[in-house]
Parts: C-alpha cells; structure tokens; sequence
C-alpha cells in the first residue's frame, strides 16, 4: 500500500484547499516526475516541479530506521521546514519553505522554492569564479554572521551553501538544512565547520574579521582540524561500501 500522508508544516500561501491537497500528493508527485526533473539523486532525491504557479524543489527522505525514530521524534522534512523557517526568521539566507509531509511509513518530504541562477560552492575551488579569493573571504564572513546569530549549520559541505549573483558578488543561500541546531557556536566549533567547505583556508580572513578572532591563531587551530578531517573521509570512503550494506539490511527489515 502506499504510505498515508499527512501535513505537518504548510507555509501561509499554501494553507489552501488547493495547497494542502497538493501537498498530500507531493510524494506521488515527485515518484512520477521525469528523470529531466531530478536534481539529485543518491540516498536522498531532489525534484523540480511546477506547483501552484511557481517552480519548486521537493526533497525526497527515505524511510527512518528504528534508531532514527528511537533518537528524534521529528523526521528530516520536518526538521528542514522548522530549520529554514528559523533561518529566514532571522534574517539568513535560505530558500523560502513551503510544505513538510510525512507518511505513515516513515518517509517524508520537504519542498521549498526553487532558486534559479545559482551556484555552489564547489565553483570556488577551482577558481571557475572570477576573483574566487575575494568571493572565498565574503563566503566566510557570511558563515562568521550565521555563527553569531547563533545558528551551527552541521552539514556545511561545498555543495549545501548555494551563491547566487548580485552586484558585482553574491547573495549566499543555505540549504540541507535538517541538520541544523541553534545554539551559542564557540570560536573553535566555527572555525572546525569551516573545514568542511574544503576552502583551503580562503574563508578565514572574512570569518575573524565578522567573529573578532585573532587570525594567526585561527590558521593554527584550521590547519590541525583540517588533518582530521582528511583523515575522517579517508575513513568514511574505505568503509562506504559496508554501510551501505548495513543500512540496506535495515530498511529491508
């Protein structure tokens, strides 16, 4: 049977007969959508579609785990709708949430507005951006506002902070936003995300000039973190394949 489901979060220009039927199909919807319409597609699946006269993204989460039910009662859908909306509320960057919807199955979907004309992160590594090291620095100094806000992005990888053009630089936008707490982020705690942009350390001079840290230090303590990092994905890669295996064994059952 398919998995029944039912609204948990719906913004205010969806609470709609109309919008709220259409998001008691987002699943269906985006199962039937053409491959041209897929975004992304590996453990999680990101689908662009046309709903209610605009251009949205619907991401797609598997069934939880036991664990993952056992450890929060909350699924990621629901989590990304609160996050974003959390973000937006104060004033931070992130496109607008729109629904979050779970089935009775333990799958759930979230879906926010599509944002055209954008680029990730991974653009600034390779320099495929004009003047990436002035573009790296307001990258990290973004991340230095977010961190004073009080908001500790989990998951800050290259391809979760989206920039998109304006003037003669670039609006920075957050997105993956389930994983996302909003506590007090100490120097040491930032500076250990940042790593996780894979920046080479181009983001620091903007970070400590918005955190108020000392910049010799923070390339010390950046460099040590970094050599944990590499070696944590050395790690994750060898040991992907049986994970994987693991976790297939667990949705099986």
């Amino acid at each position: 049977m398919p998995p029944v489901p039912k609204i948990r979060h719906l913004c205010p220009a969806w609470d709609t007969p109309a919008g709220r039927e259409l998001a008691l199909r987002l699943g269906g919807l985006a199962a039937a959508a053409p491959p041209e319409a897929v975004v992304y597609k590996a453990r999680n699946t990101l689908v662009r579609l046309d709903l209610l006269g605009s251009t949205a993204v619907v991401k797609c989460f598997p069934p939880r785990t036991g664990w993952q039910r056992l450890w929060s009662r909350s699924s990621k859908a629901v989590k990304a709708y609160a996050n974003a909306a959390e973000l937006r509320r104060r004033g931070l960057g992130t496109p607008e949430p729109l629904a979050a919807v779970e089935g009775d199955d333990g799958r759930s979907w979230f879906a926010c507005t599509w944002i055209g004309g954008c680029r990730s992160v991974w653009n600034l590594h390779d320099n495929a951006l004009p003047d990436a090291d002035r573009h790296c620095e307001e990258l990290g100094a973004f991340i230095g506002r977010l961190h004073q806000a009080g908001c500790d992005h989990r998951d800050l990888t290259p391809g979760n902070v989206l920039l998109r053009p304006q003037g003669d630089g670039y609006e920075h936008l957050l997105v993956d936003c389930n994983r996302m707490r909003f506590v007090p982020v100490s120097a040491r705690a930032g500076l250990a995300r940042l790593v996780s942009l894979e920046c080479q350390g181009r983001t620091l001079a903007g970070y400590c000039r918005v955190r108020g840290i000392p910049l010799p230090w923070a390339r010390r303590f950046f460099e040590a973190v970094a050599g944990w990092h590499r070696l944590k994905w050395q790690v994750k890669d060898r040991t992907r394949p049986w994970r994987r295996r693991l976790a297939g064994r667990a949705h099986q059952h």
